[in-house]
C-alpha cells in the first residue's frame, strides 16, 4: 500500500512539471496576385523568416491556389475554304521561383481544360467563332527542405510568373485571337513547437510539488 501511494505522488509531481512542455503552432503568410492578363510576373515577394525566439521550426509548407480564364476567337478569312478545327485546349501556367536562386525552379503549375468537344468544329469562310475556357490552378501543400534558410529575423523572397495560351490543331488558314487571365494566392506556412513562456514552474505547480514532497515525508515517518 505504501509503495502504491509513493508511486502515485511521484506521478503527480511528473504531471505538474510537464505542464510547461512545448505545444504545436503555425504561422501563415500569404501573397495574392489579382487576376491579370498573362503574361505577368512579380519579383521579390517577401515573407518574414521564422524568428527562432518563438520556438523550434519543424516544417515549411508552400502552396498556391488560383484560377485561369481564356477566350479564343477563330476567324476564317473570305476566299479560303471552310476550316475544320480538330483540337483546341486551353493551357495556363504559374511558375514559382526561389528569388535567392532564380535558376532553381520550385514548381511549375499547369492547368488545362478542353473547351469544346472534338472533332467536328467547322468554321465557314468569312465567319468567326469564339470559345471560352476556365479552370483551376494549384499545387501543394509542398514541404520545403531544408528549413534552415527560413530561420532568422529577415525575409525570404520568391518570384512568380504566369503564362497562358491555346493549343490548336486544324484550321491552318484561320487567324486566332487569344485573351488569357490568371492569378491566385501563394501561401507560406511555418509549423513549429512553441517555446515555453518560462522554465520556472507556475505557483500552482509549486503547490503540487509541495504536496507531493510532504506526502513523501509522511510516508518516511510511518516507516
Amino acid at each position: 500500500m505504501r509503495l502504491f501511494s509513493t508511486s502515485l505522488l511521484l506521478t503527480a509531481v511528473a504531471g505538474a512539471l510537464s505542464l510547461g512542455t512545448v505545444s504545436a503552432a503555425t504561422i501563415t503568410q500569404t501573397y495574392t496576385q489579382p487576376t491579370s492578363p498573362t503574361t505577368w510576373s512579380v519579383a521579390d515577394i517577401s515573407f518574414n523568416q521564422f524568428n527562432p525566439i518563438l520556438g523550434n521550426l519543424t516544417s515549411v509548407v508552400l502552396q498556391f491556389s488560383g484560377s485561369f480564364g481564356q477566350t479564343e476567337t477563330i476567324t476564317v478569312p473570305v476566299g479560303v475554304p471552310s476550316q475544320t478545327i480538330t483540337g483546341l485546349t486551353a493551357v495556363a501556367d504559374v511558375l514559382i521561383f526561389d528569388a535567392a536562386n532564380f535558376v532553381n525552379q520550385i514548381t511549375d503549375i499547369s492547368g488545362s481544360q478542353n473547351v469544346i468537344s472534338f472533332p467536328g468544329v467547322t468554321i465557314a469562310a468569312g465567319t468567326a467563332q469564339t470559345f471560352n475556357a476556365s479552370g483551376a490552378l494549384g499545387f501543394g501543400p509542398a514541404s520545403l527542405l531544408p528549413i534552415t534558410p527560413y530561420i532568422g529575423v529577415g525575409t525570404k523572397s520568391f518570384s512568380m510568373a504566369g503564362t497562358g495560351g491555346f493549343n490548336v490543331s486544324g484550321g491552318g488558314q484561320s487567324s486566332f485571337g487569344i485573351t488569357t487571365t490568371s492569378g491566385g494566392t501563394l501561401t507560406l506556412v511555418y509549423n513549429y513547437d512553441a517555446a515555453r513562456p518560462s522554465d520556472v514552474p507556475e505557483p500552482a505547480t509549486f503547490g503540487l510539488v509541495g504536496v507531493a514532497m510532504a506526502g513523501l515525508v509522511i510516508l518516511r515517518r510511518k516507516r
